[in-house]
């Protein structure tokens, strides 16, 4: 029977993806993982795996994370539209408090063909964001407040092309300016 661990593997993976989150994939090595967490090596491959295995854990807890925040943030007004912009406003202010921007997005950016079970995973957290999207536009075509000539996943799409492009953006050090002004851009299209 092996030594129970001693340590709490949720508390060690929030710490690992907030390593991973603030260095990217590759920027990220395991002794950053053990000095992140103060778990030894062979500790961290015994629960997680190897870094690639760590690294997709994280992304999908991550993708997890930022759903459920999404989710709440296109809740929270009453009316669909109001609820993509309140999104969006939310991620700005996510942009500019951590300076991190999305870590689907910033993942994307980053990874190369030969990472493709990680690009998986980061393909998987894109698309449930592009669901739950799509499903809020279809109930606001619904409720005729979005306009049923819009096809939902295009207007999916379009905000989440908005996100990518804020994060970018952000990591040129763009001000809140710029970021609204993309907000607006895209959200131009629940209007016409």
């Amino acid at each position: 029977m092996g030594r129970p661990k001693e340590f709490d593997p949720d508390h060690a993976l929030e710490q690992v993806m907030m390593a991973f989150w603030r260095g990217g994939y590759r920027g990220t090595g395991i002794q950053d993982l053990v000095d992140a967490t103060g778990i030894n090596r062979a500790s961290l491959y015994g629960t997680f795996g190897n870094k690639q295995q760590l690294f997709r854990a994280v992304l999908e807890r991550y993708t997890d994370q930022c759903v459920s925040g999404l989710e709440q943030s296109l809740k929270e007004p009453r009316h669909p539209v109001a609820g993509i912009r309140h999104m969006l406003d939310h991620f700005i202010d996510g942009l500019l408090g951590t300076h991190r921007g999305c870590m689907i997005y910033n993942t994307s950016l980053e990874l190369s063909q030969d990472l493709s079970e990680l690009r998986e995973s980061v393909r998987a957290g894109m698309d449930r964001i592009e669901a739950l999207l799509t499903h809020h536009i279809r109930q606001g075509q619904r409720g005729g407040e979005i306009p049923s000539r819009l096809e939902p996943v295009v207007g999916a799409c379009l905000v989440m092309a908005a996100m990518q492009g804020m994060t970018v953006r952000r990591g040129g050090a763009a001000e809140r300016k710029v970021l609204e002004n993309i907000r607006d851009g895209a959200m131009a299209v629940f209007h016409v």
